[in-house]
């Protein structure tokens, strides 16, 4: 579960602003490093919610959720995923699309049509 990605030194470049919320952040680099330390030790891909009742049975998925809605979900985390193959879900705090640092209308579709939740 993560809240945003962010350049380096740049804690304020998406969703909540200010120490509190940045103590939730992590930087680019170091959340690369971290999906791929999942990949390596899962060995499978995370699942989107519409997967999760058919697999119950199979094995035990994951899925990879974001929450408040920062713009990073939209220019570093989903292009992040896709490299991997990878889709996530975006909990998005309605009120705040199209705010300065959080999604816009056009960047929450651009993520529902390339596969993410």
């Amino acid at each position: 579960m993560y809240h945003d990605v962010v350049p380096e030194n740049e804690l304020d470049s998406s969703g909540f602003r200010g120490a509190a919320a940045g103590a939730y952040k992590v930087s680019r680099p170091r959340f690369r490093e971290q999906l791929t330390a999942v990949a390596r030790a899962r060995g499978d891909a995370p699942i989107v919610a519409t997967e999760l009742v058919p697999l119950a049975r199979e094995r035990i998925p994951f899925m990879i959720t974001f929450d408040d809605g920062g713009v990073s979900a939209h220019t570093d985390v989903a292009d992040a995923l896709e490299e991997l193959g990878w889709r996530g879900h975006f909990f998005v705090t309605t009120d705040l699309i199209g705010r300065p640092s959080f999604l816009s209308r056009e960047q929450i579709r651009d993520l529902h049509e390339r596969g993410h939740v």
